[in-house]
């Protein structure tokens, strides 16, 4: 599989082949969005615990700054084999 990434959407293109079986050597699609998972140690609009990264205000190697620690895949297409 080949994975893109289109900008700041936050969306990731899958493209790829089937290696075996029924489907071998169809071509298959899809698309997730992620979502970063962040370090608590900033403080939230939405209330205590989690923040975002993109809003970090604190200069880096600060307490308060928030790095992201994870990426959370959620399927938004469907993967079609073609």
């Amino acid at each position: 599989m080949t994975l893109s990434l289109t900008g700041r959407t936050q969306f990731v293109n899958v493209t790829g082949t089937v290696d075996s079986g029924l489907f071998k050597n169809h071509p298959l699609t899809g698309q997730l969005h992620f979502t970063d998972v962040v370090s608590p140690h900033g403080v939230s609009s939405n209330g205590p615990g989690i923040a975002r990264a993109c809003q970090n205000t604190t200069r880096p190697n600060r307490y308060g700054r928030v790095s992201i620690v994870a990426l959370e895949f959620f399927t938004t297409r469907s993967f079609v084999i073609h």
